[in-house]
């Protein structure tokens, strides 16, 4: 049944600046200033999502921790944070196993899933 506003919405943040909607305006990420860029991104991303997303709609977000300096980064929790803040109500989060690359920078300390997000737009 439509009722003239979306049920879902979709938006990709990844590599923004090129696969963005106006690639004039897309934000740029900084490398000097990674963290600030990327939440800033996400921020707008999920602002765009609540606009589209009919009430009640649900956002499925698929994310995942990952590690810089040898450090494992939270990120799961701010995006959960960030959008719970937002007034979008936490629904399920499911881990998801998954194997990972064995190589790179980080080789030997990888997390072992993802999360899938499931939240309701309230």
């Amino acid at each position: 049944m439509e009722y003239g506003y979306p049920t879902r919405a979709v938006i990709w943040t990844g590599n923004y600046r090129q696969r963005g909607p106006d690639r004039a305006t897309a934000p740029r990420l900084d490398p000097k200033s990674r963290g600030k860029d990327y939440r800033l991104l996400h921020c707008l991303s999920w602002e765009e999502v609540e606009r589209v997303l009919c009430v009640e709609g649900i956002f499925v977000l698929n994310v995942s921790n990952h590690i810089r300096k040898g450090e494992e980064v939270p990120v799961v929790q701010w995006h959960r944070d960030s959008l719970v803040a937002m007034g979008f109500a936490m629904e399920m989060d499911i881990e998801v196993p998954t194997a990972r690359l064995r190589y790179g920078a980080n080789h030997a300390r990888r997390v072992g899933f993802e999360h899938v997000l499931c939240l309701r737009r309230a």
